[in-house]
């Protein structure tokens, strides 16, 4: 790669006017220079060690679609049929469900391609891509973002009683979904727990959104594949004795008695249990006591906005 690096306020930054040849495929925050006028590049770090491959099908459904959009020659079909070469996903469902895991995978999936991930959504982004474009007309790119709704939302100082989303973000995401930005060959994956909480406008279209993956509270299959990942990665010794002290480290239960779970909270479970020692029964008790006042819309704590 032929680019120039640049230091500010202590990140690295790849300067767009100097890269000539070809960015590393990686994850990247876009930012724009508005004294230099020119875009920067910040690598983002993707630990890629070890990814969790559970056993969802959802997750299974998008990254086997996306799999076929990044091969050159079926985007190439798209082009001949007229249609548009652009894909677009928006996965969506409870807090804790996999949705970040999922965009994690076509994240890795994206990168094994020699793709170039965008991460996060800004006014600029539409044109920081179109950089990429004029050194590289064909390189693949994936524009991640993640808690939609959140995103599209009008700052707290700019708050608008009768529209609540920042027009001018929600203008540039359609005009990227819709391809009025001419700009083929991107993946768009977004993330969102609160599907009403995005405006209406972004449904208007069928083919603004290509698939809408539903995650739901993970199944006994994943919490038992999400816990034996978590032991394996601490190399703690996993058995299938009983232990007289809350339930040890015997998965197989650990499974069965955390129906309801989501993901989230099986790994508080994993650090709160096998990191300090505190009892599986007073943990597990917490939480499904949390479950159980959200189900009755008591409660309005933190777990509601994980993802």
């Amino acid at each position: 790669m032929n680019a120039h690096v640049l230091t500010k306020n202590g990140w690295q930054f790849i300067d767009s006017s100097n890269m000539t040849e070809h960015l590393p495929a990686g994850v990247y925050e876009p930012r724009f220079d508005y004294h230099e006028g020119l875009f920067l590049y910040r690598a983002v770090a993707w630990d890629t060690d070890r990814p969790i491959d559970l056993p969802n099908p959802t997750s299974r459904a998008a990254r086997a679609l996306a799999s076929r959009f990044f091969h050159r020659e079926f985007r190439t079909q798209l082009q001949r049929m007229q249609v548009g070469e652009r894909l677009a996903f928006l996965l969506w469902g409870v807090p804790g469900s996999g949705k970040s895991i999922c965009l994690r995978q076509l994240t890795e999936d994206a990168i094994a391609q020699d793709w170039v991930v965008l991460y996060g959504w800004s006014n600029y982004v539409v044109d920081a891509i179109h950089s990429i474009r004029k050194i590289e007309p064909d390189r693949g790119i994936m524009l991640a973002i993640e808690e939609l709704d959140t995103t599209l939302k009008r700052p707290a100082d700019e708050e608008d009683a009768v529209y609540p989303y920042d027009f001018d973000a929600e203008n540039a995401l359609l005009q990227l979904l819709d391809g009025n930005a001419a700009i083929q060959g991107i993946l768009v994956v977004m993330t969102t727990n609160h599907l009403r909480n995005i405006p209406a406008r972004v449904f208007q279209r069928a083919r603004r959104i290509t698939n809408q993956f539903e995650f739901v509270a993970p199944t006994r299959a994943e919490r038992l594949a999400f816990f034996a990942h978590h032991f394996a990665l601490a190399g703690v010794e996993v058995h299938e004795e009983i232990e007289l002290r809350s339930l040890g480290y015997n998965l197989e239960l650990w499974a069965d008695r955390t129906e309801g779970l989501t993901l989230d909270q099986c790994a508080a479970l994993v650090i709160a249990v096998a990191g300090y020692g505190q009892d599986f029964a007073t943990v597990h008790a917490d939480f499904a006591s949390r479950i159980k006042a959200r189900k009755s819309g008591n409660d309005e704590s933190d777990e509601e906005t994980a993802t």
